[in-house]
C-alpha cells in the first residue's frame, strides 16, 4: 500500500524502492512482481516491466493476467514471437479475456496476418462489445478488405463508443 501511495503522490523513487523491497521480501510471490511490473509499465520502463512480468508469470504460470501483461510488454518491446506465446497462454487460461484477444490481434497484424487478426478482434468485441480498440481495428480491416457493410457497422460502433467515452467531458455535453 505504501508503494502505491508513493506512486499516486508522485514520489516515484520511493515507490520503486518499495516495490523492489516487496519483491525481495516475497520472492516467491507473483503478486509482488506483478505490482513491480505495473509500476514499470506505468512509468514507461517497458524493458524492466518485461522482466518483472516475466518473473510473475514464472512464479504463477496459471494466472492469466501474468501471461497477459507479460505478453503486452513483450509487444511493446518488439519481442513478437514471445508475445504471441504469452498471449496465447493467457487465452488458454481465460479464453474470454477481451484484451488478450485484442493484443493477439495486434501481434497478428504486425506479422501481416490480417485474417487471424480479424478473428482475434472479433473475439475481443464478442467478449467486450464496447471494446473501442477492437471496433476501430475491425473498421480498418473490413474497409481494407472491401467489406463496406461490416466496416460501416464497426465504424458506427466505434463512433458510438467514442461519443460515450467523451460524454460529460465538455461543458454542456450531457448526452
Amino acid at each position: 500500500v505504501y508503494a502505491l501511495a508513493c506512486y499516486f503522490t508522485g514520489r516515484n523513487e520511493q515507490a520503486e524502492k518499495s516495490y523492489i523491497e516487496l519483491a525481495k521480501i516475497r520472492p516467491d510471490s507473483g503478486q509482488s512482481y506483478f505490482a513491480l511490473g505495473n509500476f514499470f509499465a506505468d512509468t514507461g520502463r517497458d524493458t524492466e516491466a518485461v522482466r518483472a512480468f516475466g518473473q510473475a508469470a514464472k512464479i504463477e504460470p496459471d494466472n492469466p493476467l501474468n501471461s497477459y501483461m507479460y505478453g503486452v510488454e513483450l509487444v511493446r518491446t518488439q519481442r513478437i514471437p514471445e508475445a504471441a506465446a504469452q498471449l496465447t497462454r493467457a487465452l488458454r487460461l481465460n479464453g474470454k479475456h477481451a484484451d488478450s484477444h485484442y493484443w493477439l490481434g495486434k501481434v497478428n497484424l504486425s506479422q501481416d496476418r490480417r485474417e487471424a487478426a480479424l478473428v482475434e478482434f472479433e473475439k475481443a468485441e464478442k467478449w467486450e462489445p464496447k471494446h473501442i480498440g477492437a471496433c476501430y481495428q475491425l473498421t480498418l480491416l473490413n474497409k481494407r478488405s472491401g467489406n463496406s457493410g461490416k466496416a460501416r457497422e464497426a465504424a458506427e460502433k466505434h463512433a458510438a463508443q467514442d461519443r460515450h467515452c467523451h460524454t460529460g467531458i465538455v461543458a454542456g455535453d450531457e448526452g
